[in-house]
């Protein structure tokens, strides 16, 4: 969750990638690495970015909840997939991390396995049985953290 969280929020204050420079396009296609023209590619389409930021950031707030874990943990394999295949076609160094956050994320998934089954089978599962939480402490700090995220992400877009 932290790392789609950092990753994100870096997408939203154009941290990662950038935007794009004169610089980068005096080079020739040919004088270019892959990573280059992933990196020129994200760098010209700031409204792509931003999404890509939405795509991360997202997941990462509905795992802060015990009751959206399993909706996070589905939208983070569906992101996460398109970042691993990213950066295997374009050969970023980063591929053995992304296929790690992969197999995170559908681990989370597959707690919840018996009921998104059942949606195909029609049959009624009950829900996964999460650890108890002790006291509202654990609730109000996912929702701080939920609003401290909210904040970042609003003053990382002005």
């Amino acid at each position: 969750m932290v790392w789609l969280l950092s990753y994100g929020l870096a997408k939203f204050s154009f941290g990662q990638f950038g935007l794009l420079s004169p610089g980068q396009l005096n080079h020739t296609y040919g004088q270019t690495s892959p990573m280059f023209l992933l990196w020129t590619f994200m760098a010209a389409s700031p409204g792509y970015q931003l999404v890509g930021g939405v795509a991360e950031v997202q997941p990462a707030l509905f795992l802060l909840h015990r009751r959206t874990v399993t909706l996070g943990a589905l939208i983070a394999v569906v992101t996460i997939t398109n970042v691993f295949a990213l950066n295997m076609a374009y050969d970023v160094p980063v591929k053995l991390f992304s296929f790690h956050l992969l197999l995170a994320a559908l681990v989370l998934a597959a707690y919840d396995l018996p009921r998104l089954l059942a949606l195909f089978t029609g049959r009624v599962v009950p829900a996964a049985e999460w650890p108890a939480r002790t006291g509202w402490g654990r609730v109000w700090a996912s929702w701080l953290a939920t609003v401290a995220v909210l904040a970042l992400m609003g003053q990382a877009s002005l």
